[in-house]
């Protein structure tokens, strides 16, 4: 268990108060990691059972009653082992026969047989990073079961004391990572030499995870790591470093030039940084992240910068994963709320001048949104040219 128990018992307690308000006699939790853990979610097993795995789980909770919690088994149920040691919630089970991925429908279907709720009014929520098939096999089994997708997601919005403090330590281990990459790339020196350096120096005071993520060099994309990429002088590096500490998620976003900037560079640098403070400026409670993207991105468009450009947001929401909730982009009516934990990191990007220029301006910073604005996570300066 990474948190106090009280932390999940309170949890769970909001959880049952917004289930009494929709009717709701029992809630199924589905949540699924890897390619999916973009969106918000993905985390909600860490957040409702304080245990972390790499395969699909599901959570049931009655509205009376203990939880349960189902796995799949893993090799040799060690996978039921562990989330019986990590996790709070003591009823764990898992279909034995499944190694990879439990037989959710099923062992939900008996465990709520055993409770005699399957014909009660059933809440669902994580059906967006459902198969068609699982998805198709829930609403078949049970008969009142209802798409209640959002219902966690809304306390997750605001961070709760002891979370603002994971997020704290989280950044600080960001911030050392960059640190000690930007120490290390020289002409001359591969990406993956960088990269070990700094995951290296996280892990070491505790990350669990350190993703890089980054653009430079030619061809020129924006990717993760590329142990191929041998630094040059002259190259402008886009760099976003992502680490995590007891499943929350702290990041930073920088550019830089090794050597000395161009002309070109050195104006980007400054549009860039200029979109950032605007954007930081509009970070306070009850402005929409809609807002906030557009108070960057207008200076982005006056300085005579392509905008909108495709593919590319400006900031997200954080917390149990890397981008979580909402986006900065346009369009996005989330309203920020004191204790929302958000993402800034405006860019400057077009083909012409990622391509062709091999360049892009973007910095960025994690902000807890406050009662009268919003407090920077991050410390590591900002400094164009290295």
């Amino acid at each position: 268990m990474k948190l106090p128990r009280t932390e999940y018992e309170n949890r769970v307690r909001s959880i049952r108060s917004r289930m009494t308000f929709r009717g709701l006699n029992a809630l199924l939790i589905y949540s699924q990691p890897g390619g999916a853990a973009k969106r918000l979610e993905a985390g909600n097993i860490e957040y409702v059972a304080g245990f972390s795995s790499k395969a699909a789980s599901l959570i049931i909770i009655p509205l009376d009653g203990d939880p349960t919690l189902i796995v799949a088994p893993g090799f040799g149920g060690g996978k039921i082992n562990l989330a019986k040691e990590e996790s709070w919630i003591k009823d764990v089970r898992g279909t034995p026969s499944q190694f990879w991925g439990a037989d959710y429908v099923g062992d939900a279907e008996k465990t709520l047989e055993g409770i005699e709720l399957i014909n009660s009014k059933i809440g669902i929520v994580g059906t967006p990073l459902m198969s068609r098939n699982l998805y198709e096999r829930f609403f078949k089994i049970f008969p009142n079961l209802e798409d209640d997708t959002g219902l966690i997601e809304e306390l997750r919005h605001v961070k709760s004391p002891l979370e603002i403090e994971l997020i704290r330590k989280a950044n600080e281990l960001a911030d050392i990572g960059i640190g000690v990459f930007f120490d290390a790339i020289k002409p001359g020196i591969k990406q993956n030499e960088a990269v070990l350096e700094a995951e290296y120096e996280m892990k070491r005071r505790g990350a669990q995870e350190a993703q890089i993520i980054m653009s430079g060099g030619r061809p020129w994309y924006w990717d993760t790591e590329r142990g191929d990429l041998e630094f040059k002088r002259g190259d402008m590096i886009g760099v976003e470093f992502n680490a995590t500490w007891k499943d929350y998620v702290g990041q930073l976003v920088r550019s830089c030039v090794i050597g000395k900037a161009s002309a070109k560079q050195k104006r980007l640098d400054e549009v860039i940084q200029e979109a950032y403070k605007k954007m930081i400026e509009a970070v306070k409670p009850d402005a929409t992240a809609e807002q906030v993207n557009q108070a960057g991105m207008k200076v982005v468009k006056n300085a005579g910068y392509p905008y909108p450009y495709g593919g590319m947001r400006n900031g997200h929401g954080m917390g149990l994963c890397m981008a979580e909730g909402f986006d900065l982009t346009p369009g996005d009516k989330t309203e920020l709320k004191s204790g929302t934990y958000v993402e800034v990191h405006p860019n400057i990007s077009s083909w012409d001048i990622c391509v062709e220029e091999a360049s892009l301006g973007v910095t960025g910073d994690a902000a807890l949104v406050t009662e009268t604005g919003c407090e920077i996570l991050n410390f590591y300066q900002r400094q164009l040219e290295i």
